[in-house]
């Protein structure tokens, strides 16, 4: 799979071959069927992987405010997104794809996780610490945002690159613009 994943980062999940997996593995691509079904099911898999590496990065430190939470979650999801150049594109394909709705499904990949979260996040909503959104909505933009984002500097050939950093401090700002009942977003 991790094949898959270095040639869905180069070509995208749109225009990923079987073929050059199995050229890469010295392999004809019917020998790729033994262990999956289908292009899109070799493609669906790295999109699970994805979304459980998403979920799994998700922590909640003990006495640690909600803001601080997903302002964490945000930084530490660019850098993966740095670190695994298919996990953004796939996410964009797939949100693009299936909108907000293959997002929920997503998330309930690890409802347990999910559940907890959207229940922390819905009263932080009722307090008024947070602006008055969706659960499902905020992570489908605040992912769909970053994977983006993470992928700017890919299109800013030759030119600068954006350091890791920098993106996080842009993704924290989404993060707080979004949630802050007292910030507009900006448009």
């Amino acid at each position: 799979m991790a094949i898959a994943e270095e040639l869905i980062a180069i070509h995208g999940p749109a225009d990923f071959q079987l073929q050059d997996v199995a050229a890469r593995l010295g392999v004809k691509a019917p020998a790729l069927y033994n262990h999956f079904a289908s292009r899109e099911h070799l493609v669906s898999e790295v999109a699970r992987k994805v979304t459980r590496d998403c979920i799994e990065i998700m922590v909640r430190r003990p006495g640690e405010d909600l803001m601080t939470t997903f302002r964490n979650y945000a930084q530490k999801l660019v850098a993966y997104f740095v670190d695994n150049p298919a996990a953004p594109r796939m996410i964009l394909w797939d949100f693009a794809k299936d909108g907000v709705k293959g997002w929920e499904e997503a998330a309930a990949l690890d409802s347990w996780a999910h559940d907890r979260s959207a229940s922390a996040f819905e009263r932080a909503v009722r307090a008024g610490e947070f602006r008055d959104i969706r659960f499902d909505y905020y992570y489908a933009v605040l992912v769909a945002g970053l994977a983006a984002l993470a992928l700017s500097p890919n299109y800013d050939r030759g030119a600068r690159r954006v350091s890791t950093k920098r993106l996080q401090a842009e993704a924290d700002d989404l993060v707080v613009r979004l949630l802050s009942p007292d910030r507009p977003p900006k448009v």
